[in-house]
């Protein structure tokens, strides 16, 4: 039997925060070693049902708690399901750290941001700045509005290759730019930090 993660929801009464309540938490815990994960609320010990562990009638935020909660804690377990399922090697705080950064990583120039980095770190400064300017490119196509993997799909991707082809850029240059935007989606699935059913370079093709 796999070694696995369990996950568990905590009021962690070992805190207290300012307003005399305690963090409402969820503890991943693997080989005996515990990560810790806040929800965003807290409550108090009247406030929080011990026998059942969960938020009581007496919260004032009650339902608004337990959706949160409820959301937390299938975020948690999937990602401990998806690396079991993978045969990944993986601790709490792999667990905890990738759910974070999932957050993060939806918005492409939020992880856009953390590749060029790294790549600088690591010396890869005539590949990092490729990223760089896809990232550029990419903003201003968007008109600097946000953008997340899940609004890149096989239709944006078109409206850049027409948009580019209307202003006269050469073959090279659009095909350079939409590798950049592949690779950046393949990055980002090899960390699981989004799905690969978001990919839309199957269907589209360089």
């Amino acid at each position: 039997m796999k070694n696995t993660a369990s996950v568990k929801l905590v009021l962690y009464t070992h805190k207290t925060l300012s307003n005399d309540k305690h963090p409402v938490i969820f503890q991943v815990i693997k080989d005996r070693k515990v990560k810790r994960i806040g929800t965003g609320y807290s409550a108090s010990k009247d406030e929080w049902d011990f026998e059942n562990n969960k938020p009581s009638k007496n919260h004032k935020y009650k339902r608004e708690l337990e959706t949160v909660i409820a959301l937390k804690e299938a975020e948690l377990k999937k990602q401990v399901f998806n690396f079991d399922a993978n045969d990944k090697q993986f601790s709490a705080a792999t667990v905890v750290e990738t759910v974070k950064r999932k957050k993060a990583a939806h918005s492409v120039f939020t992880y856009f941001d953390e590749v060029i980095k790294e790549l600088n770190k690591a010396n890869r400064i005539r590949y990092a700045h490729s990223f760089k300017c896809c990232k550029k490119f990419l903003l201003e196509f968007n008109h600097n509005r946000g953008l997340d993997f899940t609004q890149i799909d096989v239709n944006f991707l078109n409206r850049i290759e027409t948009d580019c082809k209307a202003n006269e850029w050469k073959e090279t240059s659009i095909a350079s730019y939409l590798r950049t935007i592949r690779t950046l989606f393949n990055m980002a699935i090899n960390e699981n930090l989004i799905t690969p059913d978001v990919y839309p370079f199957k269907k589209y093709k360089i």
